[in-house]
Order: structure tokens, then sequence, then C-alpha cells
């Protein structure tokens, strides 16, 4: 694979060169470094930093004097860690040369040099930029003693990578009729988590459909989507392991945008194209406890990946005058993040780099359900109780509108304060308000059931209360099919069917979950009233052969009853399959993209398996068809693709040694690097001698701090026989007369001469020379 690592050797040691009679009309600019910016979304100079997330630094480049025609400059940037040199630096710039300006124009992405890089988790990272350094893009100033510029020490702090599931809601309200499904190229990785990876301080998410390819929701969601979110928090509450959120995408538009429980896990929008990136970031929002403002977000905010590309192809600098995403009612293209939230984020503990342990073999009572603030009527969706929980914590006595009063044995064992103020506004993402409020709470049982639950109002709030009694019989419930033997050979579908009842009457809900290996579990269905599902295995996590069973809980509100199938197994070929195919997807870059050659340019892709769960290292590599394998990983942040058209591959490889693959296409263009020499750079434009003679300077071999000979400086055209020395500098180029005024230092000092040579040839004549190994000069007196 072609490298520019090479031509970054090429680089090392080297020094500003020059003859010591030269003329030249330089110009009078100065360039200086005015501000290094450092964003991951949004900055405001003190806005917190994630090692591992990909980040653009915004070089602010002021001009002295400028000149009359446009100033293109390039730059470097060095990555240190603790005062050493990173082994991927240096970075070249993404926009380099750039038309530099006074002042410049940071609405724009050209308006400031800009660098592409990814950071390593680390408390003591140093970024120096240079300006305007020796290479092809030099462009002659007064002084380049200022091009360099050093920021403080950063901190790039380790976050979670949050898992996200999310349900294609397959939307039928009243029942009947085909599939309605959205399209899944819109919610896949790379299209649905764009807003998502683009305004939330994470390395990455992973981001992936659940294990059952949709969610059948025959209720109306015209005027709230409460009843969904309360399924889907219950489908999460069966999942092993949880995802930390679970999200249901809705067919096309709604009155509303979206909906969520403040505080919580689940949530569900829209899927139109132009809006549904910044419902699904909105609506995370409330999850994690913001209210809706009206805020703009007030410095300018970036795109680092260009997220947005796809599918809005919004651009990669965001205005100050965007909204804040937790504005209520808008399409992506009005929206990013402002830093109070992105700090609120960046500190909530979904996200902080803390272990959340499973609650194991502990189990809960799950109530949740929809509250109409204007009447006070409270409708319960789910009562039932789950094998694990999480229980809810209590919200501020201050905050609280109802409480939840729950006794056992006669005694209260839980009082806990529910529901913030700021839940009115929070339940629906819609520029109306909307009358009803979801919420949820889990209470801990852990085999000691709950006699009692009240729901009960606050002072000053409307609320109708509920009272919950545990009746004296629990449901009886077993399986019909599968049958005692537990075969399903065949195509792998098949019906799952039941009986269930109950000694006192009461009305039955069941929860159905599937395993396929005695340690997963999917949920299959939550809050339904029927007897039997059809249920395509072909499409779930592959059974492993006596080992998989069914999982079904009927409950009449307080009591809870569970029934396991038997241990399913078959001969046919559906058994004998390794398992299902993984998922992968690239990120960015994106199809059509394009870089100039040196650009750092960020890999990210998103992989899952249904057997495997999430897939890491070396489960996935990159490739491209000109360079050959770029290495392995989720993410790489790559800077020597070749010159050129690239179609890059990712691959995703399973256990079971299944694959997936998905490609891109880019296109890397030439470009000189700044730094890097190909042949003799001038300095300044060489004077002619009294005898018309004019020098001319050039090199042969590498500049090395440690080789001891193999860089030759040579020097022609000079007067035959005359006494000569080269001198040279390590600060830069200039152009400051010098003498009689007619010629110029082309070095700025202090400078070092080598020895006076004589130069060969003839007096008179023009065929005078002169040669130097400057590596063995710096290796005698450096």
């Amino acid at each position: 694979m072609k490298s520019i690592r090479t031509l970054r050797t090429a680089a090392l040691g080297l020094v500003a060169l020059g003859l010591g009679q030269a003329t030249a009309s330089a110009q009078a600019f100065d360039a200086v470094i005015d501000n290094i910016e450092v964003n991951q979304a949004i900055q405001t100079g003190t806005t917190p930093l994630t090692g591992g997330r990909s980040t653009f630094v915004r070089v602010e480049v002021g001009l002295t004097s400028p000149p009359s025609t446009p100033v293109d400059l390039d730059g470097i940037m060095r990555v240190f860690k603790g005062g050493v040199e990173e082994p991927y630096s240096p970075i070249y710039s993404v926009n380099g040369p750039y038309p530099a300006q006074t002042p410049p124009n940071l609405s724009k992405q050209k308006g400031t040099l800009n660098f592409i890089f990814r950071p390593p988790v680390s408390n003591s990272i140093t970024l120096e930029v240079e300006i305007n350094p020796a290479g092809p893009n030099f462009v002659p100033e007064g002084n380049t003693a200022n091009n360099k510029s050093t920021t403080a020490v950063l901190n790039f702090k380790e976050r979670n990578v949050p898992e996200i599931a999310y349900s294609p809601i397959d939307y039928r309200p009243g029942g009947g009729g085909g599939a309605n499904v959205p399209n899944p190229v819109l919610l896949e990785p790379g299209s649905g988590d764009n807003f998502m990876q683009g305004i939330y301080p994470v390395s990455d998410f992973s981001y992936h459909r659940t294990d059952a390819p949709s969610k059948l929701w025959t209720g109306s969601l015209t005027s709230s989507g409460a009843a969904l979110i309360s399924s889907l928090i219950a489908d999460r509450n069966a999942m092993v392991p949880k995802p930390e959120f679970i999200y249901g995408w809705v067919p096309g538009g709604l009155p509303y945008n979206g909906m969520s429980f403040l505080n919580n896990s689940a949530a569900m929008g829209n899927s139109q194209s132009f809006k549904f990136q910044r419902t699904f970031a909105h609506e995370v929002g409330h999850n994690v406890g913001l209210s809706h403002v009206s805020w703009q977000i007030q410095e300018f905010g970036v795109d680092v990946e260009h997220h947005l590309k796809i599918t809005e192809d919004l651009g990669v600098i965001k205005a100050t005058n965007l909204n804040d995403i937790m504005v209520a009612g808008l399409n992506t293209n009005q929206a990013w993040v402002r830093s109070t939230h992105y700090e609120h984020f960046y500190t909530h503990f979904k996200f902080k780099n803390i272990s959340f342990p499973d609650a194991g073999g502990s189990s809960g009572i799950l109530v949740n359900g929809a509250w109409n603030v204007e009447s006070g009527q409270i409708t319960l969706h789910n009562v039932v109780e789950l094998p694990s929980s999480e229980s809810t914590a209590p919200v501020a006595d201050s905050l609280a509108e109802f409480d939840v009063h729950a006794y056992r044995n006669g005694q209260l064992v839980f009082d806990l304060p529910i529901m913030g103020l700021t839940g009115r506004d929070s339940c629906a993402d819609s520029s109306m308000p909307m009358e009803e409020v979801g919420f949820s709470f889990m209470l801990p049982v852990n085999g000691e059931p709950l006699d009692r639950i009240d729901i009960l109002p606050r002072e000053g709030t409307r609320v109708e209360a509920v009272h919950l009694q545990r009746s004296a019989s629990a449901p009886e419930v077993s399986f019909l099919t599968p049958g005692p033997s537990g075969d399903v050979s065949g195509n792998g579908k098949i019906t799952v069917s039941w009986t269930g009842s109950d000694f006192d009457g009461d009305d039955l809900v069941y929860y159905l979950r599937f395993s396929n290996d005695g340690t997963n579990f999917t949920p299959i269905v939550s809050g339904t009233t029927a007897t039997s599902i059809e249920v395509d295995l072909s499409k779930l996590a592959r059974l492993r052969d006596g080992k998989g069973f069914f999982e079904l809980r009927a409950t009449d509100g307080l009591n809870t009853t569970l029934a396991v199938s038997p241990t399913l197994s078959g001969s046919n070929t559906f058994f004998a399959q390794a398992g299902n195919n993984p998922w992968v997807y690239i990120v960015t870059p994106d199809d059509g993209k394009s870089y100039f050659f040196g650009t750092t340019v960020i890999l990210h892709s998103s992989s899952w398996d249904i057997e495997d769960r999430g897939m890491v290292n070396s489960k996935i590599s990159w490739a491209s068809d000109l360079d050959g394998p770029l290495g392995i990983g989720r993410m790489l942040a790559v800077a020597d693709l070749s010159v050129g058209f690239h179609t890059l591959t990712v691959t995703a490889t399973d256990d079971d040694a299944m694959t997936a693959t998905d490609t891109a296409v880019i296109e890397i263009k030439a470009r000189d690097l700044p730094g890097t020499i190909s042949g003799p750079i001038v300095y300044c434009t060489s004077g002619t001698s009294a005898s018309g003679c004019v020098a001319a300077i050039s090199f042969t071999g590498t500049p090395s701090a440690t080789a001891a000979s193999g860089f030759t400086l040579d020097c022609i055209g000079v007067e035959g026989n005359k006494d000569g020395q080269f001198f040279y500098g390590a600060n830069g180029r200039q152009a400051n007369t010098w003498g009689s005024g007619t010629s110029f230092q082309c070095v700025i000092p202090p400078t070092k001469r080598g020895g006076v040579q004589t130069g060969n040839g003839t007096i008179g004549a023009c065929d005078g020379s002169f040669s130097q190994d400057m590596n063995a000069r710096w290796q005698a007196k450096p």
C-alpha cells in the first residue's frame, strides 16, 4: 500500500537553506494563529472532550498587511501525548491550502484551516499547529517565527458506548391488512442514527435493530404514542441483555414528531426523511431528563463526520441561529445542540464511563400508562412482574406530581414520588401541548409479592387515584404448542399457543419471549390478550438445538404466573445452519465523498449479530481496492490513502464465520503536502552577480537527524574559482535586505555557516559550483 509516511520521513530534520547573495520582491504580510478551536459538536472554550470521538480542529489565521491578491495557506498539526508525538502525527489539513482572510469567516467550512483526527483517551494531549510551513505550498511572508501555536493541555475522557435497539413498527390501526413498516434503509445505521452520532458526546453508538424484525401495533397513534412506548418499555425489560435505550420507528408521519417518557429508556417517532433523524435525537434527550426549551445554539457547531449529508445534504458547519435539539416540533435542518445540553449528555450516567450491572435474577413489578393532565384520568397499559428490574428512582419531592405507595403484608414498603413538573412538555415532540403524559415505574419484588399499589395525587394536581389490589388466586397458564416433544421441524415457522385461566375471574394479559440458547432473550409480544401467535424462527437468533425455549407470563395485575415451553429441537436443515449473517454498515464516509491527499479519513462502521450481539475489534475489517487492507475495528482514522477512486469495503465476521459487507466509493484528490520536499523550494529569487551569473541551489538525498551522510546540497551557476559558503537556519524563510541593500538574506537569523569552499570552474565564467553533505555537517556541528 502506498504510504505518505515516506514523505513525512523525508521532512525529518528539515532546515531553511539559502544562498548568501539573492534578490527578491517579498510579500510583506505576516500570518499568525489567532485561535485553535477543538470541536466535537459544539465548543465554547470549556466544552468537555471525549476520547475516541472524531474531532474537528479549526485554526483561525490572522493576517497583518495582507497582499492585494488572496493568500492561500496550508498547515500541519502535530499531536503530543504526555509530550511525546503520537505515531499518526503529523496531521494534514482537510482544506489546505485555503484562502486565508481577516477576520476568519467561522460560518463557512473554508473560513478556517481545518484538521480532523481521532484522539485517544488521555488527559495529556496537546496540539501544535504550524501555518505556512516549509514545502511546496509555502508563501513568502515577512516573519515566519510566529507561525506556530500550541493548545493548552487537553483532557479527552472515556465515555460509554450506549446500546440503542430500534424496532420498526408494523402499524395497522384496528388490525388487518398487510405489513406497514418504515423504509428500512432510512432506519439503518448511517442514516437513522446520524443526528445522534453528530450531537451526543460519545465515541460511538451501538445502534441496531431489535432481534425481532418488527413490532405489530394495532392501536391508534393519532393523538398519543404513550401506549406504544409503554409496550416498548415492557419489551426492553424482557430483553436479555438489555440495551440502554429502545426506540420505535413509525412508518411515515404523525400529527406530532414523536413522543417519549421523561427519565426513561423508551421513545417513538416518525420516519419522515426530513424529520426523523432529529426527532430521534430529541426524544432521547427527554429520556435522559431534558425538557423543551426555546434556545438557539449560539456557538458555531460542527458535524465532524458530516453525518447529515444523509439524508438532508446539510453542511458541516452549523450556524449559531439554529435551534437547540430540545426545541419542540422541528425538522432536521433546523436544529443542532447547545453546549448546555451537550454537557448534560456528557455527565449523564448513561453516557459516563461506568458499568451497568445486570439485575440478574432479581424481579420487579412494572407499571406504566398515561395520565390525562386535563381530566386527571390515569390509564394503565402494563402491570406485570418481569424477571429483571431496574428500580425507578424518586424525583425530587418538590417536583413530584403524584405518589406511588406499595404495601407488603399490610406494611408500606415503597413511597415513591414520580413525574416531574417538566413531564407535561416532555411527553410529545410537538409545538402544541398534548393532554396525555406517559409515566412508568418499576418496584423490586424478588419473590416477595406486593399486596397493593396506590397511585395518589399530590395537592394541587388533578389525578384520579388508582388502587391495585392483589387478588387471592394467581393465573394458571400452560403451553399448547409447541407440544411436549418440543419438535419444531419444518421451515422454522410455528404457531405458539397457550391456555390461561384465573379462579378469581380476572382478565389476563400475556407476555411471550424467546430464548435461542437459554441465555439471551427476545420479546415476541408484550401485553396481548390473544392466546396464540405465529412465530418465524428463521427471522430470530438461530435456535441452538436442545437449548432454546419460550417463556410465557400471564398477569391479572399484581399476580404474574410463568410458564416455560419444552426445550425446542429439530432435525432438518433449518437446525443444521450455523446462524444468521451479521449486519454491517458504513456510517461514514458516505458514498461519493472526496478528500484531498493526506487528509485523515474517518472510517466508521456499525455492526451487529443477533447470535453474537455486539461486534468489535478483529470481527470488523476494512480494505480498499487500491491500497489493500486498511485495518480492523469499528472505527479507524486513515491518512495514507493513495490518489484515485477507492471502493472501501467493511467486512464483519461472526463467531460462525458468517460474513456481511458494505461498500462506499470515495475519491482522494492529488495535492502537495506541506512539510514535504519533492524538489528545490525557492526561498527568494537569486540575483545577478557583476559577472552576470545567477546562482541556483538544489539537493539530493534525504535529510536526517541520525544518518551520517546522504543529504547533499549543490549550488551551481556561481563565478568560477571563487570562495563561497553555505549558511542555514532553523526558523524559516524571509527576504530581508543584506549588505548594500541589493541582496537578500533568505533565512531567518540566527544562522549557521558551513566551511569556506573554493569553487571549481573558470575565472570570469559562471561554471563554478559548491556542494556539501548536510547530514555530515549536522552530525559534526549540530
